[in-house]
């Protein structure tokens, strides 16, 4: 009698730590990937602009605004302690990269001078063949036929604008004389060099041209 009694209590005990033993380890587990308290939205558009970065984090455009906005002196990133996540910072089994900005790594290829916030963007496609391009946030997708120009007025800045070859070729980007103040003119060319391929042009608010 005795001998069943405490192969019960045995076989109770078991079944406990076997049920427990995964809590355990999921615990751990979670406990080993810390969150990014800066994380790379803040530092990426339209975020980058419009939003303020959590308290103790370098500052992004919209909180440097804020700052002088409060007459508040903008603070130079600190360097991180050890271990401490720095903004875009990639952690195991993600793939999130803050790229860098297009002026810090390539010079301007151009400059207009926007009024009231806006210019005039002339594409001439010089290519040889269709050219499919978006301003982003302004424009659906478009087609220009080789050959073709096109005109567009009223964009805002900044601006972006995306061009693809129809065949999958690159294109340089070539700033030419505008006849209009305020209109940035530009061909579009064909080039067999891929360090030469410039499918995106980004126009800043100070009138700086940007081609990547």
């Amino acid at each position: 009698m005795n001998l069943r009694k405490n192969a019960r209590m045995l076989g109770m005990i078991c079944g406990g730590l076997a049920l427990g033993a995964p809590a355990g380890l999921f615990a751990s587990s979670a406990s080993a990937f810390p969150l990014n308290p800066c994380p790379a939205i803040y530092y990426e558009e339209p975020f980058n602009t419009t939003h303020a970065v959590p308290q103790g984090c370098p500052p992004n455009a919209a909180t440097q605004r804020l700052l002088q906005q409060q007459g508040q002196q903008v603070p130079r990133p600190a360097t991180p302690a050890p271990g401490t996540p720095s903004p875009g910072a990639t952690f195991p089994g993600t793939s999130e990269v803050t790229p860098p900005l297009p002026e810090a790594v390539r010079p301007a290829i151009a400059s207009v001078t926007p009024t009231a916030g806006q210019i005039s963007l002339q594409l001439v496609n010089e290519t040889g063949t269709t050219v499919t391009y978006q301003a982003i946030g302004l424009t659906e997708q478009r087609v220009l036929r080789a050959g073709e120009a096109v005109t567009l007025r009223g964009l805002q800045v900044p601006l972006t604008v995306t061009m693809v070859r129809n065949d999958g070729g690159f294109i340089r980007a070539m700033p030419m004389a505008a006849a209009e103040a305020g209109t940035l003119s530009v061909s579009l060319n064909r080039t067999a060099t891929l360090g030469e391929n410039q499918r995106t042009l980004n126009v800043q608010p100070n009138g700086q041209v940007f081609a990547y």
